[in-house]
């Protein structure tokens, strides 16, 4: 290939961007028409196909050397690699705890329930960041599942890096139940599943909004995806049958009625994948 169009520059997304991120950023192309109907074909046939991808990606790679430095740089709050060593702090929480315990048992364990999942919450965020100096916590919020117990603590963190000063306000979400902590990066991530991951764990837990809403908001996204890959599908055969036939004058009208009809389908469906990533995602589109 003496030279390499770079789909992923032409998409706006990165070379790692997954298969919904990739078809994401197509019916986006196809909806503001920002790419030619040869470019949007051409990211479709290649980039949805895993075998032509693979081979695709290292043929870019090979034109451009320096995507690959790209690849391995990252622009976000990195966690910590080892575990925290235990110093007198650390050895300092578990006399708290113990005093925890004698205020459970002489306060009927309003307290520790309280504030302890909260505490936890602080101490997670606090443990994932490197080089924090210092971190401040505000609207933070307890999540009460249907049975009355406290599952989810959310809420927004501004850390004080060494290197880089203030991170800004962030969100994030801690699940009690196996102390797991999402850190919720402020940019919008190329990945469009990892979006809505972060989408719905704010939404459900800081928000409050219905798990069962937002399934079926996903649902709907999911069945509005089938719709564009089914007019992919046929804009792909009318191409075929465009470049491979001698087209009278009757049959260039019919062609063109029908890519009107097509083009009236996206917009369609364009406008009902807006509404509904509105809905789903917390990131501005």
């Amino acid at each position: 290939m003496s030279e390499v169009k770079n789909l992923y520059q032409l998409l706006n997304i990165a070379p790692t961007a997954s298969m919904a991120a990739i078809r994401q950023a197509i019916h986006q192309a196809a909806k503001k028409q920002t790419l030619s109907a040869s470019e949007l074909q051409l990211c479709n046939n290649i980039l949805l196909n895993e075998a032509l991808r693979q081979k695709y990606n290292a043929a870019l790679l090979a034109a451009y050397p320096a995507l690959q430095t790209q690849l391995n740089c990252q622009n976000t709050i990195q966690p910590a690699a080892q575990k925290p060593n235990k110093t007198k702090w650390h050895h300092g929480l578990k006399y708290l705890l113990l005093i925890i315990v004698f205020m459970m048992i002489g306060s009927g364990g309003y307290a520790a329930y309280h504030y302890y999942p909260i505490y936890a919450a602080q101490k997670a965020v606090k443990e994932r960041l490197q080089n924090a100096e210092s971190v401040r916590f505000y609207d933070l919020n307890r999540y009460i599942s249907k049975q009355g117990k406290t599952t989810h603590i959310s809420g927004y963190y501004n850390a004080i890096l060494t290197e880089c000063g203030s991170s800004g306000k962030r969100r994030f979400v801690y699940r009690i139940k196996d102390q797991k902590i999402w850190l919720i990066p402020n940019q919008k991530p190329d990945d469009f599943d990892l979006e809505i991951r972060y989408s719905n764990l704010w939404r459900i837990f800081h928000e409050h909004q219905s798990p069962e809403k937002m399934t079926a908001l996903l649902d709907q996204m999911a069945n509005n995806n089938e719709k564009f890959d089914r007019m992919s599908q046929r804009l792909e055969l009318l191409s075929n049958e465009i470049n491979t036939k001698e087209l009278n004058e009757e049959d260039i009208k019919h062609y063109e009625t029908e890519l009107e009809q097509i083009k009236k389908l996206y917009d369609a469906a364009a406008a009902i994948d807006d509404e509904l990533t509105q809905k789903l995602s917390i990131y501005p589109q």
